[in-house]
């Protein structure tokens, strides 16, 4: 990322003097020294310009940086995707078995519930018997 971010500022530096490469004329030397003087002063504005934004705020550093997060992040959501997944999927098969098991448990405490209600029923037959004999 270093070696992107450097390569990418060089250029953004080196840019005026590269296209005022383009215009020289052989024959006339004053012009060529004009070009590339301008050419350096314009580059010093933008190395300036680099220090005055602390390389934070600059939009070349922005666009490498979005670069460089699309062409890796992509592997690293997938991997952190799968674990998720593979979470998600480990909690779902625990949720089913204890829901398989907390239904057997309310299907057997509701059988018990009955035993108990016939029970319940039958002793107090016993016991209006046992009422009816006593008067």
């Amino acid at each position: 990322m270093a070696t992107k971010l450097a390569v990418a500022l060089m250029n953004y530096v080196a840019k005026p003097r590269n296209v005022v490469q383009n215009s020289f004329r052989i024959s006339n030397n004053l012009a060529v020294a004009k070009s590339v003087s301008f050419a350096t002063l314009r580059s010093l504005d933008l190395m300036l310009k680099i220090e005055i934004l602390d390389f934070k705020n600059l939009p070349i550093v922005t666009s490498e940086l979005a670069k460089f997060l699309a062409l890796n992040s992509s592997m690293e959501s997938l991997e952190v995707l799968q674990r998720s997944v593979k979470t998600m999927s480990d909690d779902v098969s625990k949720a089913v078995k204890d829901a398989g098991a907390a239904t057997k448990s309310a299907s057997t405490i509701g059988n018990n519930v009955d035993g108990v209600k016939s029970e319940l029923k039958s002793l107090s037959k016993r016991l209006k018997t046992l009422e009816s004999k006593n008067q």
